[in-house]
């Protein structure tokens, strides 16, 4: 039993800020087959059943260095929250429930936040809890002393068993502390994002709410609130907890039929003496998803066994299924992968070139083609073989549009030994093979160019174009970075040659030797802290379409969400980005740019700061604090852009460049390992021309401001092309910071 004395002694006094006010988003009960349970509040004289041995975490929100909110009086949250949790610990313990504490005083738990809250999530893993249950009480930053309203979070990747718990808790929670109705909210905070047992976070009042400050003050209102947890918990195991068990195929399997059964066991939970609601499981609730897509299910409901048996293709495929028990409760979604590996009805192959005079390296094609012309995901595997020669990768993965390829080395002495090669490429049990000629004739008329392109530090780049000329012919580099190709045949001089990949200083070759191999090594652009990083894009209007366009140029990986906003914050847990950019238009006067970052969101101010100093030369721009759902809820640092729907195309230029060159600077870019090439447009009277934009290879097009001033920072040495006002101007070469002042004349 804990003494309840000590909850005179914990109420002491002081604040950070909780939770700021979230979106509230209003969702309809849960969803249960048949009638709805009947509310039911255990008498305190009979001993609830439901909860015997059942693990639970409490978790109480805050503490030490990191106080949570505070109340106008100096009520300190995290005191608060432990004298709920140590009341409700001691109900649930009475009832014959296993309490775990994450904290039993004021005390912090690790000295970084970060570390703090996976602690708590530890906690719960170890322990193997059945539920994890975080309490908190909310405050508004802008502390209007009116406001209040109970909100409960539940885990957002579990819509079944998380919202069943924070439904009956919210309920219980309403009932009787005689608050507004703030939502049942899908959370993804990160102490119930990381956990995997069934959570939820209750925000149960608001501390900046002066009447409920001075209620969580009195003991009795303190216990009200565990009371109301404690009949919500046990509502929940009462109805019982049905399982889904003994999935197959098993997560992670390889699969190689087209019509794969699917099956499991799905069972309710044992029955308590206490227990409410009719038994069984609901064969109308189950559910089975593979990448998003339902599938009709079977159910035994004398076995309890589930079985499905879909039609698939080659492929990788998430499988999703849930359940719901006849009292209403769901089961934990079960979520597993696996891959279906079907063998290829036609296997070409080819080589380039197929003729060769010299010992060259080829470039070796295969493509698998498969009934019904359906793509084969990532698998599966490829293998290259021949008698002589080698490659250099004898062994690879079909890409999604079934193709791999890989370089042929033909044997040094290849001049003395005119012959015909065979190259093999065989991929479940189907072979594809191609002849190579080699000839003794130096005479030929067709010249050829090979070799690899690679980073700085050796490693292919198999994303690289190859161009000669004015666009005569282009070439894309093979998976192994190498590449085979034809010189011009028609090109009345030999053209340049332009090599450029995302990421990466285009490379300008004007002389180069056929029939000689080459090794190109690019460099990264903004010292390469772009490349691979994942941005997501929040759009609300296409009129904002513009800021993500070309952005892969410059290595970034972007997607685009345009849902609501629970699907979008879902769709960031796939993704997993680096960065969440909510962008939005707004009608304002004078136009500009708002950007917002979350509250005490030290990653999101940083970022906000760094596109108001790059903005700020050529637009008004402001920084401030928002508590919009997608910003609290993300995983990784997020900000929301507002821009007036005023905009055209200089000012999303300039936005745009904005965002890269902050973006650059926020992951890890330096001046000092960079160069920088300024300069200014003027007229032939030596006026200053404002809003000319001017552009280098492979950067974002700046606009001049009132002075005529531009500037490109971060900068690898290197030639780079040059254009003022849609003007080519030649080539200019920067390794070091570079004044390049222009004159542009126009025609009246």
């Amino acid at each position: 039993m804990f003494p309840r004395i000590i909850l005179l002694l914990i109420l002491l006094a002081m604040i950070i800020s909780c939770a700021p006010r979230p979106v509230v988003i209003q969702n309809e009960p849960p969803i249960l087959h048949g009638n709805p349970p009947r509310r039911i509040v255990p008498e305190r004289q009979h001993l609830p059943r439901a909860l015997m041995g059942k693990k639970i975490v409490i978790d109480p929100g805050h503490g030490g260095k990191f106080p949570g909110a505070i109340g106008e009086s100096g009520l300190r949250e995290c005191d608060v929250n432990l004298a709920v949790a140590l009341l409700l610990a001691d109900r649930l313990q009475s009832a014959g429930a296993a309490v775990i504490l994450t904290r039993l005083k004021d005390v912090h738990l690790a000295d970084e936040l970060r570390e703090d809250l996976q602690y708590r999530c530890d906690v719960a893993q170890k322990k193997a809890a059945d539920l994890f249950v975080s309490i908190h009480h909310n405050s508004l930053p802008e502390r209007l002393p009116s406001f209040n309203q109970t909100e409960t979070y539940y885990q957002l990747r579990d819509p079944g068993s998380s919202r069943d718990l924070a439904a009956s808790i919210h309920y219980h929670l309403l009932k009787a502390l005689d608050s507004q109705d703030g939502g049942l909210i899908p959370g993804n905070q990160y102490v119930i994002r990381n956990v995997t047992c069934t959570a939820i976070l209750g925000e149960a009042v608001y501390l900046s709410n002066r009447r409920m400050e001075r209620k969580l003050r009195n003991p009795r209102f303190l216990q009200q609130e565990a009371d109301a947890y404690f009949n919500g918990i046990w509502e929940y195991f009462a109805r019982r907890i049905p399982v889904i068990e003994a999935v197959s195929p098993a997560d992670s399997a390889v699969i190689f039929t087209s019509q794969p059964l699917i099956s499991g066991y799905i069972r309710d939970g044992a029955s308590p003496a206490d227990a409410i609601g009719e038994e069984g499981i609901d064969p109308a609730s189950i559910e089975l998803y593979l990448n998003d897509t339902p599938y009709p299910v079977d159910y035994d409901p004398v076995t309890h066994r589930f079985t499905c048996r879909p039609q698939l293709k080659s492929g990788e495929y998430r499988l999703q299924i849930t359940a719901r028990n006849r009292a209403g409760n769901s089961t934990r979604a079960y979520s597993g992968y696996f891959q279906v590996r079907l063998a290829p009805s036609q296997l070409s192959l080819e080589l380039t070139p197929a003729v060769i005079s010299a010992p060259m390296p080829v470039g070796v094609f295969v493509q698998a083609r498969f009934d019904g012309g359906y793509p084969v995901g990532k698998s599966p595997a490829v293998v290259f073989s021949s008698d002589v020669g080698s490659f250099s990768q004898d062994t690879l993965m079909l890409n999604p549009h079934g193709i791999a390829s890989t370089t042929y080395y033909p044997p040094l002495n290849l001049r003395s030994t005119a012959a015909r090669l065979w190259i093999h490429a065989t991929c479940q049990g189907r072979t594809a093979t191609a002849e190579m000629v080699t000839v003794h004739d130096d005479s030929t008329s067709q010249q050829w160019l090979w070799g690899t392109v690679v980073d700085p530090a050796g490693t292919p780049l198999p994303q690289t174009e190859l161009c000669f000329g004015d666009d005569l012919a282009c070439y894309r580099v093979r998976d192994d970075g190498g590449f085979t190709i034809p010189l011009p045949q028609n090109a009345r001089e030999r053209p340049h040659l332009t090599v450029s990949a995302p990421g990466y200083l285009t490379v300008f070759l004007a002389r180069y030797e056929s029939n000689r191999s080459l090794r190109i090594g690019l460099e990264p652009l903004f010292q390469g802290v772009l490349r691979g990083k994942r941005i997501l894009f929040d759009v609300a209007t296409s009129q904002l379409a513009p800021i993500t366009s070309n952005l892969h140029n410059f290595g970034l990986l972007t997607e685009i969400v345009t849902g609501n906003e629970v699907q979008n914050v879902a769709a960031s847990l796939r993704f997993m980005p680096h960065l969440y950019l909510l962008c939005e238009a707004v009608t304002s006067d004078p136009p500009g740019v708002w950007v917002y970052h979350y509250p005490g969101s030290q990653n999101g101010e940083r970022l906000a700061h760094l596109l108001q100093a790059y903005l700020s030369k050529f637009l008004s721009c402001r920084v401030g604090e928002s508590t919009q759902y997608q910003l609290a809820q993300t995983a990784c640092p997020a900000v929301q852009i507002r821009v007036s729907s005023s905009f055209g195309e200089v000012e999303m230029d300039r936005l745009r460049a904005a965002l890269v060159y902050s973006l650059a600077e926020y992951f890890g870019a330096t001046h000092t390992q960079s160069f920088t090439c300024r300069g200014y447009v003027r007229d032939g009277m030596n006026h200053p021309l404002k809003d000319i934009p001017v552009t280098l290879t492979g950067q974002p097009v700046q606009w001049t401001d009132n002075s005529g001033y531009y500037a490109f920072p971060f900068l690898a040495a290197g030639d780079y092309e040059v254009s003022v006002a849609e003007i080519s101007l030649g080539r200019i070469t920067v390794d070091r910071d570079k004044m390049v002042d222009f004159r542009v004349e126009f025609d009246e």
